[in-house]
């Protein structure tokens, strides 16, 4: 893994738009648009979005196509060897993710190795220029690479407002560390609308800052992303060597304020690269046709859902996610555990507070809360086990 903070910074970074040519030729077209030369003889590592266990094309991990484009195209330019590898979320076996969504197929059909990036040891980086963090712990295979390729879903985010190829890099810290993140109390500056966590993001990027980002815009995800959001046909991708000006494109083509998004701007604040429009340059320069709304993220939980009454503070995305699925999945065939008001009461967050009795409580962090109602192990439970916890029963044809 090469030092980071001796990258030659790009003046005016190029981002490829591609659109219309499905997952493949999409991918294959905005990344053949870079200058690759970079690529030539070096051991690259594509990190793609292969974080939970679903279908291919869901809107949730990458779309095979999109894999193998990256693959081809990399292999093309001349690089020494390529691998696909991925940390994925607690609970998450990732080679039986790969095979879910899709991806392992085309990796396995070039020869190419897959890898569990937690299947070796971590280690430990320290962070000179962090705001928050001293340090992280960092999947130790990402050191065997010279290059790192974030190929990212296009999501809107719950906590972070997007996801693309930036946030996609949490996929290679070590294990826990990922909700490490998502558990840091204090910090960021709310006054200019910084979480704890999107400043833990930034600390992230100042090592683990990707070399190309590519943003998979086959499928994404709107609403309540990361992943129990609505799966959002997009037809489009884009491509950079500078992560920052990728996301910030990506930001604009999704028809949000890439200024919004306080991960990706306090990453160009920090001279990660460049957000603004006006020192981008857009292959082609004009973008427009390939404009695609999606649809934000409700700014809480209780708004997606008016019958329940959520107490979450200090929740990772990975536990809210669960929460929303089994809400989505269950919530209709489960009145009966409503209490007085007529709602349902949920629960998680290591950081929540008092709740009524009845509640059903989510997740370990929120384990405190266990005696006042149905509680669900794990971190997360899966929605079937939430309403396993919640009814005693199980669920006839689960198959998570």
């Amino acid at each position: 893994m090469n030092d980071k903070r001796n990258r030659p910074k790009i003046a005016r970074p190029r981002v490829a738009v591609a659109g219309g040519g499905g997952a493949y030729g999409n991918t294959a077209a905005a990344l053949s648009a870079l200058d690759l030369s970079a690529v030539r003889g070096r051991r690259v590592l594509v990190k793609p979005n292969v974080g939970r266990m679903t279908g291919p094309n869901s809107g949730v991990n990458c779309s095979p196509d999109s894999v193998a484009a990256c693959l081809d195209v990399l292999r093309e330019a001349g690089a020494a060897s390529i691998a696909v590898g991925e940390s994925p979320i607690l609970g998450v076996d990732v080679l039986a993710a790969f095979e879910a969504c899709g991806v392992a197929e085309p990796v396995r059909a070039r020869g190419l190795d897959l890898l569990d990036l937690d299947a070796a040891p971590p280690i430990v980086l320290p962070l000179p220029t962090g705001s928050l963090l001293p340090e992280l712990k960092v999947c130790g295979r990402v050191r065997e690479f010279d290059l790192i390729l974030s190929l990212a879903v296009m999501k809107t985010h719950m906590h972070t407002g997007v996801t693309l190829g930036l946030k996609n890099c949490k996929g290679m810290l070590y294990k826990r560390q990922k909700v490490a993140l998502h558990q840091i109390a204090h910090g960021g500056d709310p006054a200019r609308g910084v979480t704890p966590l999107d400043a833990a993001i930034a600390d992230m990027l100042t090592v683990l800052r990707p070399d190309i980002a590519v943003l998979d815009g086959w499928v994404g995800m709107e609403g309540l992303g990361p992943s129990a959001g609505d799966a959002r046909p997009a037809d489009i991708a884009a491509a950079s060597f500078d992560p920052v000006a990728a996301d910030a494109t990506g930001c604009r083509l999704m028809g949000l304020d890439p200024m919004d998004v306080a991960h990706l701007r306090l990453a160009a604040e920090k001279g990660l690269g460049v957000a603004d429009a006006d020192r981008i340059e857009t292959v082609p320069a004009d973008i427009s046709p390939f404009l695609r709304p999606f649809r934000r993220p409700p700014a809480e939980l209780a708004l997606a859902f008016p019958d329940v009454a959520v107490y979450e503070s200090g929740a990772c995305s990975a536990c809210l996610s669960t929460a929303m699925l089994f809400l989505q999945r269950f919530r209709e065939s489960i009145r009966e555990y409503r209490l007085e008001d007529g709602k349902l009461h949920i629960a998680l967050g290591k950081d929540v507070k008092d709740v009524p009795e009845g509640t059903i409580v989510i997740g370990n962090c929120a384990a405190r809360h266990k005696g006042r109602g149905a509680f669900a192990v794990g971190c997360p439970p899966v929605a079937s086990a939430i309403y396993r916890a919640v009814t005693g029963r199980e669920v006839d044809g689960s198959t998570e």
